[in-house]
């Protein structure tokens, strides 16, 4: 990711930062005695990604938050700062690939009709989800893939569709998660599904509604 930090900021919302931020502390390793510690890392993390904008590499991370772990994580090790710094990066980065992709609508399908999705299994307004992401057809093409493999999908909500592209990006979903199994198999995705499955049900009026947003 270069030349990042102004220009990708405006496609993530806090939201993203600070799940992209909690994150990388629990990839990390990190131990903290005090879960508030946590938690001001996080919105510290949040704050600079905000105010000083997105990590441009795994270096620019290390070099911008190996202070803030060091003060304030209890016996924190260099290998700790640097699996926060790599992990925050490569987070970072899946979240503006997947944020440019759903805004050029390359990989959604917006679907007008209310179903089960494939994914949560509760009534909601459906996209279509492309096993094989479309940015990565012509690579498949030349490995064999006919029309019908390559335009395999599955239709699920929005929020679903949202985490599944926060967690992975389009190269790793074409290799490792390009059926509903190996979906559903993914830990990160079945806690999301697990905490989906509580939320709401959007409904018909919600998506008629131009001041209704989804909660991603």
């Amino acid at each position: 990711m270069t030349a990042q930090s102004g220009s990708s900021l405006q496609f993530l919302d806090e939201g993203v930062l600070r799940a992209a931020a909690a994150a990388a502390v629990t990839e990390s390793g990190l131990y903290f005695k005090e879960h508030w510690v946590r938690d001001f890392l996080v919105e510290s993390v949040v704050a600079e990604l905000q105010q000083g904008g997105l990590v441009s590499s795994q270096q620019d991370a290390h070099d911008r938050f190996d202070q803030l772990l060091y003060e304030n994580v209890t016996g924190v090790e260099p290998d700790e700062v640097e699996g926060f710094a790599d992990a925050l990066h490569r987070l970072i980065v899946s979240a503006v690939e997947s944020a440019v992709a759903e805004l050029e609508g390359s990989e959604d399908d917006e679907q007008a009709n209310i179903g089960g999705c494939a994914m949560c299994g509760r009534q909601m307004p459906l996209t279509f989800h492309h096993l094989i992401p479309r940015d990565v057809h012509d690579k498949y093409k030349k490995k064999g893939l006919g029309t019908e493999q390559l335009n395999a999908g599955i239709d699920i909500c929005r929020p679903c569709h949202s985490a599944i592209h926060r967690t992975y990006d389009n190269k790793t979903l074409a290799a490792h998660y390009y059926t509903l199994h190996r979906l559903l198999a993914s830990e990160p995705l079945q806690k999301f599904v697990a905490w989906a499955r509580k939320q709401k049900v959007t409904t018909a009026s919600d998506i008629t509604n131009p001041r209704f947003r989804y909660r991603r």
